[in-house]
């Protein structure tokens, strides 16, 4: 005797499944969370940031902007360092 043999019924589709008679993708399912909107944010906001900061210093970073250990520097809110580089 053969063990019986279960076939899907023609045109009969599970919840949430494609035509290609797979569920819905990793993505597309973590994307209906709220949580994971929020950190995709935030991520965006941190890549974002990265991206435009070197548009906005005012000096490059290997500038000297004063004397070392000097307190009295503007554009240094804590002064500078032993390499008169901002801290």
């Amino acid at each position: 005797m053969s063990a019986p043999t279960t076939e899907p019924v023609a045109g009969a589709t599970t919840a949430g499944a494609t035509a290609a008679g797979r569920g819905p993708g990793l993505l597309r399912t973590a994307w209906g969370f709220g949580r994971t909107r929020v950190g995709a944010v935030l991520a965006g906001i941190v890549v974002l940031v990265a991206a435009l900061g070197p548009f906005t210093a005012p000096y490059t970073p290997t500038e000297f902007i004063g004397l070392p250990y000097q307190t009295d520097v503007d554009g240094a809110v804590f002064g500078t360092d032993n390499l008169a580089a901002t801290c």
